[in-house]
């Protein structure tokens, strides 16, 4: 069991990194256009997309900044969290 909890914290980690390094790409517009912007937003699609479509649903107006890492970050802790206390 605390072997899952490992592999999970550290998966949960290193999405944390990939969620990190795309919002600090996304800065830098020319960097937007390269090989790897694309691996890691590829990556990130799956988990970022759902929290995206509910802020959307929630404000059809849109937001200015885009909340979904926060809320991710939000969610893996919370997980975290639950895991722990499965223990």
């Amino acid at each position: 069991m605390r072997t899952v909890v490992l592999i999970l914290s550290l998966f949960f980690r290193f999405l944390e990194f990939m969620v990190v390094i795309e919002c600090l790409m996304s800065w830098i517009p020319p960097i937007q256009n390269t090989k790897f912007y694309y691996l890691v937003t590829k990556f990130n699609y799956p988990f970022l997309e759902p929290i995206r479509r509910v802020l959307r649903r929630l404000m059809p107006g849109g937001f200015m900044i885009d909340f979904s890492p926060i809320i991710l970050f939000a969610l893996i802790v919370m997980v975290q969290r639950l895991l722990v206390i499965a223990l």
